[in-house]
Order: structure tokens, then sequence, then C-alpha cells
């Protein structure tokens, strides 16, 4: 088992926090609140590009309550989460 750090708390994701290096990680979770991975066309591949060369794995909390961009309804209000998820 990784254990890692949210994106909210790291300098180059965020903007806040600290650094990679200062941090010591080697597995970041994205926060869709920090930085935009998912959107409702699906992944956003140029954020993820820029974010491989930060030299750490990183895995997605999706989908959140909390995000600005994508909510959780389990289909019943509207399927733009469930087809954002298939797209992914």
């Amino acid at each position: 088992m990784e254990v890692g750090l949210n994106s909210h708390i790291v300098r180059e994701v965020s903007g806040k926090g600290f650094s990679i290096d200062e941090l010591g990680i080697g597995l970041v979770e994205l926060n869709f609140d920090d930085i935009p991975v998912l959107n409702k066309n699906g992944i956003n591949r140029e954020i993820l590009k820029n974010l491989l060369g930060l030299g750490v794995d990183f895995t997605v909390h999706a989908p959140t309550s909390d995000a600005k961009g994508v909510r959780v309804d389990l289909g019943r209000y509207s399927r733009s989460n469930i087809i954002t998820m298939k797209t992914c």
C-alpha cells in the first residue's frame, strides 16, 4: 500500500501548501476543486500531460460531493456525472 496526500496541500497542483520534494511523497490524490481534471467533456488531457512531469503517481477521487464542477446525483436529476465517468 502506498500512502499519498490530497492535492490541496501540494503546491505544484493547487498553488498552496508544500512542494512535492518537501512532502517526500510519491502519490497525490487529485481533488477536483484544486485542478479541473474532469469536466463535462470528460478528461482534460492537457492537464494530465502537465501533471505527468511532476514525477509522482496520481489517483483521482471521483466523483466527489464537494467538487464545484462534478456533482453526484446518481442519475436522478442528470446523467452528466454518469456520462463523465463512462467517458473516463
